[in-house]
Parts: structure tokens; C-alpha cells; sequence
């Protein structure tokens, strides 16, 4: 039975962090944040390696992973400090032949299982994942599903599992598109979570669509009770990212929109 049904939250999603990442990159972009009070969920990668298709400012050696828990200083700056929760962001963000790391058919299970257990190693409990590259196949939300986690991605859902809830979900997605189709607009994110019976789904939009877009489609979103989260990625913010992050999340207080954790999104769960 579903209880305590998440609306009008409005999230903070910064993708990539990883070995590499620093306590003083975090608070150079997000300190002015953490001072508001305003959480930010990062979306972690447990095993980070040279090979993996992200921009490692540090450049990582060929063929060697470098876990998370081993940086010490960052771990140990993150739980100091409440605003912020770890989500996992796949296991080493790799590309296997030409396809994201969550794309492909097999082997996630075991990734997915030794990621979550690196993070939780290092952070404590882990209950969101984010595909990297937003991009996950129907083993890869099964292998989400038997780790026990939730999943925040892009702006709809994408796949199709044979149960009642996709059926439900999948047609409240295509009338969500043809709407906006139709109008030939941006699409917003679908504004609330969904069930599809052993996991649920939020919905995302990246920093990159420009303060004028996002504030369109927040209004919209809070006209309908929805959640609204915006995507950053660390390692890529800049001095016009960041201002147009600042514009969003003082549109999002505006609107009515609550700040919030990521896993706050979802519904919480009673026998």
C-alpha cells in the first residue's frame, strides 16, 4: 500500500562524482547552497578507471579501478555533511562495445550489487540509482529491482517489462509526448514518480536547457503538484551553469516547491 505521496519537491541531481572528485570542488559550486540549507544528491560512480567515459579531471592509469571508499578526505567530507546524498551512478561508467554501460543484456546483476555495497561501504545506506547517460535496458531495471533501488532518469520512462503498472504508466507517457508533440514545444519531465511494481521512477531535466526553458516547464509542474529535478554534473559546472542553477532554484522556491532529497521523491512503502 502507498503512502505519503511525494509532490511539489524540487530536487538537485550532480552526476559523476567519483575518486577524483574534491571537497573543495563541491564547495566552490555548492556551498552557497549547503549555507541555504538546500540538499544535493550526487549520483556517485563506486569504481571509476581510466577507461571510463566521463571527464576525469585527474586522468586515472589504464586498466585500474579507483574505488571511491579509497579517497579518504572525501568520504570523510561528505559524511560531515548532511545536505548531501550519495545515489550510485551505475559501477564503472564504462562504454562494452558501443554501448553505455547500462545498456547492455547481462552481467549487471553482480555490478550493480558490488556497486551499491562500495557505496554503502563508504556512506551508508544507498536507495537511488541514476543510469549514466540516463540509458538502462530491461536487465539492467532488473538488476536494479533485485538491489533494491529506485530510479531517477530523464525526462519519461523508456522501458517496457509485461506487468499492469508499465501498461498504465507506458500510456500515461505517450499521451505526455503526443501532448507536447502536438504543440511542438520542449517537453517537460513527467512531473510525478511512478510505481511499476518493484521499483519506482522520477523524472529529470538537465541545467543545459537554458533558465528560460527550466522555468517553463517548473511552472508547468507546479501547476500539476509535480517534482521537479535538475541535473548538474559537477565536473562540468561553470560560472554560466551556475547562475543559471541559482535562477532555477530560486524560480523552484516561488513556485511553491519544497527542497528535497533525492530519495524523498519516492513513495514510502507499508505492509
Amino acid at each position: 500500500m502507498k503512502s505519503n505521496k511525494p509532490e511539489k519537491l524540487f530536487v538537485i541531481r550532480d552526476d559523476d562524482l567519483n575518486y577524483f572528485s574534491s571537497p573543495d570542488e563541491i564547495n566552490h559550486w555548492y556551498g552557497d547552497l549547503f549555507a541555504k540549507g538546500i540538499p544535493v544528491g550526487f549520483s556517485t560512480i563506486p569504481f571509476v578507471t581510466g577507461s571510463s567515459d566521463l571527464h576525469i579531471k585527474n586522468n586515472g592509469e589504464q586498466g585500474r579501478e579507483y574505488p571511491i571508499s579509497e579517497n579518504k578526505e572525501l568520504v570523510d567530507f561528505i559524511n560531515k555533511n548532511p545536505l548531501i546524498e550519495i545515489m550510485l551512478h551505475g559501477c564503472n561508467h564504462e562504454n562494452t562495445h558501443g554501448q553505455f554501460e547500462y545498456q547492455v543484456s547481462d552481467g549487471l546483476f553482480e555490478k550493480t550489487l558490488r556497486g551499491k555495497h562500495e557505496l554503502e561501504k563508504a556512506f551508508g545506506d544507498v536507495s537511488v540509482f541514476v543510469p549514466p547517460h540516463d540509458q538502462i535496458s530491461n536487465h539492467g531495471i532488473l538488476a536494479i529491482e533485485n538491489a533494491k533501488l529506485n530510479i531517477i532518469r530523464s525526462k519519461g520512462m523508456k522501458n517496457f517489462l509485461p506487468r499492469i503498472s508499465y501498461i498504465f504508466t507506458l500510456v500515461s507517457m505517450i499521451i505526455h509526448r503526443l501532448k507536447f508533440a502536438i504543440l511542438r514545444r520542449e517537453m517537460p519531465l513527467y512531473p510525478h514518480t511512478v510505481n511499476l511494481g518493484n521499483h519506482q521512477e522520477a523524472f529529470s531535466a538537465r541545467i543545459e536547457l537554458g533558465f528560460e526553458q527550466l522555468a517553463k516547464m517548473m511552472k508547468w509542474t507546479a501547476d500539476r503538484n509535480g517534482n521537479f529535478v535538475i541535473v548538474t554534473h559537477v565536473n562540468d559546472l561553470d560560472d554560466t551553469k551556475k547562475q543559471a542553477l541559482i535562477r532555477v532554484v530560486d524560480e523552484a522556491k516561488r513556485l511553491g516547491l519544497e527542497y528535497a532529497y533525492p530519495h524523498e521523491l519516492f513513495y514510502e512503502q507499508k505492509d
